[in-house]
């Protein structure tokens, strides 16, 4: 056997709706609601989080910089936002997309202020 030196963090088959839940550790008996979700992001990143601290948590989750699931943040506007994509790939006529804002405060220390979570459908 051959090592790559990589590993695969994220099955491109898997939904949002699927990776949302592994991310954030939401049990599928618990409906998929934008208020369902803020509440489980907010269990990993609660409100006062320090904003150096997101990322590495994030990385830990699964969510990188890359794939259908990452994070970005913005200097210039003190938000960051996670975004779980929709997977082309997938048959289903209607896709669903999360895009999850933590808004920060600003310098010198910049912490989570609130959160926000937009759910994004695609189809015809």
């Amino acid at each position: 056997m051959v090592s790559l030196g990589f590993s695969i963090t994220e099955s491109w088959a898997d939904s949002a709706e699927d990776r949302i839940r592994s991310h954030f550790n939401i049990p599928a008996s618990v409906p998929l609601t934008e208020e369902t979700i803020k509440q489980a992001v907010l269990r990993v990143l609660p409100e006062g989080s320090l904003a150096i601290s997101i990322k590495p948590k994030l990385l830990d989750l699964g969510i990188g910089e890359k794939g259908l699931s990452n994070y970005g943040e913005s200097g210039k506007d003190n938000v960051a936002v996670i975004r779980i994509e929709y997977d082309p790939k997938t048959i289903d006529v209607v896709k669903r997309s999360y895009i999850i804002s933590l808004y920060l405060t600003s310098e010198p220390i910049r912490t989570v202020q609130y959160i926000t979570v937009k759910e994004w459908l695609t189809g015809p």
